[in-house]
């Protein structure tokens, strides 16, 4: 089994057998890629302590197992606020997915400022309702390929998983997305986290439709701290066939931002399998 989620080659990256999703394993898990445009994007230096506030990563079309190529750009370079681009684009010289990175300057906190917050109401920060040792590990589907459900340490109730309306679960992202050294930061361990909200909150049961996500969007407030990022999922679909999950993301410690996706939902042939595996305690 490959030890990183894609191999680089110059300033190709070829996807490994890690980065296969569940509703085609030729095609790579939008939780990958979303973890290697945020890390890309990490990579960019900010002129000033910044924090990563929202990213946005467009799914243009499945990501085949075929090398792509990482571009950046930089259209705002402020001390206040940074933008950045990264896009990634196959052989045949098509974008397949994009990000965009918006980080807004780190300010030391004022006795004005830290007044006004304690005095306005608080956000609801429900939190995930288990850490991440006491729920079950998911381990996929005896009969899947290699894909990137070995690259995760996913924990979630199964009497939750893959059923309609809200769940929660925890991620740790445990394979390097690069083999350069560096560890996944962590917007790209929020990144990863986040593609996971439809299907751990699905809005429909998974063995009879599919709910694919076109897009990730995340923001944060302040970058997760450790391995694992907990996901507090809720799902919406509509006979139209459109839909969207809101996730909010935490660590150990608390709330640390929320996560969207734009849902296409489609029903399945009955024989298609179904995308969820086995669950089991420990590990």
């Amino acid at each position: 089994m490959a030890p990183v989620l894609f191999d680089r080659d110059g300033e190709h990256y070829i996807p490994t057998r890690l980065t296969a999703g569940p509703w085609d394993p030729q095609h790579a898990h939008g939780g990958a890629v979303a973890a290697l445009l945020a890390q890309l994007a990490d990579s960019i230096e900010p002129p000033v302590p910044m924090v990563a506030s929202r990213l946005t990563i467009d799914l243009l079309r499945p990501v085949a197992q075929r090398p792509l190529l990482a571009t950046t750009h930089v259209p705002r370079e402020g001390r206040r606020i940074q933008l950045a681009e990264v896009s990634l684009t196959d052989l045949d010289d098509r974008t397949v997915a994009r990000a965009s990175l918006l980080r807004i300057r780190e300010a030391q906190p004022t006795p004005a400022l830290t007044a006004a917050l304690a005095d306005a109401a608080e956000l609801s920060t429900r939190g995930p309702s288990a850490g991440a040792r006491d729920l079950p590990r998911f381990r996929g589907n005896p009969g899947w390929p290699a894909g990137f459900h070995e690259a995760v340490d996913l924990r979630v109730d199964p009497a939750e998983l893959g059923q309609a309306g809200g769940a929660v679960a925890w991620v740790a992202l445990r394979s390097p997305i690069v083999e350069d050294g560096l560890a996944p930061t962590p917007l790209a361990r929020a990144a990863a986290a986040a593609d996971f909200g439809n299907g751990v909150g699905a809005p429909l049961p998974m063995d009879r439709f599919a709910y694919i996500n076109a897009d990730i969007t995340v923001q944060l407030d302040r970058n997760p701290v450790g391995d694992w990022i907990g996901i507090v999922a809720t799902s919406l679909g509509h006979p139209n066939g459109v839909g969207r999950t809101m996730t909010t993301l935490h660590d150990e410690a608390g709330q640390t931002g929320i996560a969207l996706q734009s849902l296409l939902i489609e029903s399945t042939s009955p024989d298609r399998p179904s995308a969820y595996g086995e669950v089991e305690r420990g590990g």
